[in-house]
């Protein structure tokens, strides 16, 4: 007999932010077809299907650390205030922000079978703690990939650690032109802070400027803490432009547009961007954090730099550019994304995973 659609409790980001609202939607997509009904509680809104309730909880980051800290506390004293009204209308809980302590434990304590999203570490010793603690107290660890296992240090609990990826819309996301029509580009796109690696790379655009390699142009999309770098090495360099946020619907544009994508992060999980990139044919260069190494493999379906030191990433950005093989190398990448991560592969794994939570004790 057919085992009935469970209903889901879904924590998601309280913060609004493009990125996360990306994921959340992607997440969505998948998760309304496998479950019965979803409880959905973030603060951005998911996408609106019928099987899919949101409850908006949103918070406005403060800017010290005890603003930032109180504030962690107080919203996940209100999810818990949310999860006690509800708690008759769903099963199983996925919580998306891995350092959401509070929300596990108060589940664990009302029977409830809990998995967490363990994706890019977070700066601070305190929030890591606090993750990590999380690990052990949730009932299921979801990863992107095997290198998140190794970049957490969690193979201590690889008995509740299951593989849950996203997907890439490869009809949205798709090669318009040839590397060999593009011209010398070099672009990124995303948050622009410290995570991220953006000062490493304004200081890489920086040594490339000084050396011979002049003949390449930088593109840089996004907001965040360090815009005024960008905006400043705009007006110092005819060759770097900055575009401020670009929008989903023009990305396929942009991407198109590049003859290499660059990631110089400190961390992340599995990154929509690089995906997303190599499904439009551009290759991509990032730093061997989070999922990336699993997706990324060098010289075959993008490049791997050692570190996101400014020589390191200028170094490397000269290499990839005169790769001889970097059309191979794009067509490598994009043949990767098609085969593993398209949405019914995405549905089939989420659909498994949700299986492996009910049956866990």
């Amino acid at each position: 007999m057919r085992k009935k659609k469970p209903n889901l409790l879904i924590i998601g980001n309280p913060h609004s932010h493009p990125s996360a609202e990306a994921f959340l939607g992607k997440f969505i997509t998948i998760v309304k077809e496998i479950c019965n009904k979803a409880y959905v509680i973030s603060g951005d809104e998911p996408p609106n299907y019928k099987n899919i309730l949101w409850v908006k909880l949103r918070w406005h980051p403060k800017k010290k650390v005890i603003g930032k800290f109180i504030n962690f506390i107080e919203k996940q004293i209100e999810l818990i205030w949310i999860i006690i009204k509800n708690r008759e209308d769903y099963d199983l809980a996925i919580i998306l922000p891995t350092s959401f302590i509070f929300p596990t434990i108060f589940l664990r304590l009302i029977s409830k079978k809990v998995a967490i999203f363990v994706a890019q570490k977070p700066n601070s010793p305190l929030m890591e703690l606090l993750c990590k603690l999380n690990c052990r107290f949730s009932n299921l660890l979801i990863v992107e990939s095997e290198s998140v296992i190794k970049n957490w240090k969690i193979g201590k609990y690889k008995e509740k650690i299951v593989i849950g990826s996203i997907y890439v819309d490869t009809n949205f996301f798709k090669k318009h032109k040839e590397i060999c029509e593009r011209e010398n580009i070099v672009g990124y796109v995303g948050i622009l802070n410290e995570r991220k690696g953006i000062k490493e790379l304004v200081k890489a655009i920086h040594l490339i400027n000084k050396s011979k390699d002049k003949n390449i142009n930088f593109f840089i999309g996004g907001n965040g803490l360090f815009k005024h770098l960008v905006k400043n090495l705009a007006v110092e360099y005819e060759n770097v432009i900055y575009g401020g946020f670009i929008p989903n619907k023009d990305l396929p544009n942009f991407y198109n547009e590049l003859r290499l994508f660059v990631l110089p992060s400190y961390s992340e999980g599995l990154p929509n961007v690089i995906l997303e990139a190599m499904a439009c044919g551009t290759p991509v260069l990032a730093t061997p954090v989070g999922a990336i190494p699993n997706v990324i493999r060098d010289g075959e379906t993008g490049f791997i730099m050692e570190n996101n030191s400014p020589e390191c990433i200028a170094k490397n950005i000269i290499r990839a550019l005169n790769h001889p093989n970097l059309e191979q190398i794009a067509q490598n990448a994009r043949v990767l994304v098609k085969r593993e991560f398209l949405f019914e592969k995405a549905v089939k794994r989420w659909r498994e995973l949700l299986k492996t939570i009910r049956g866990k004790k």
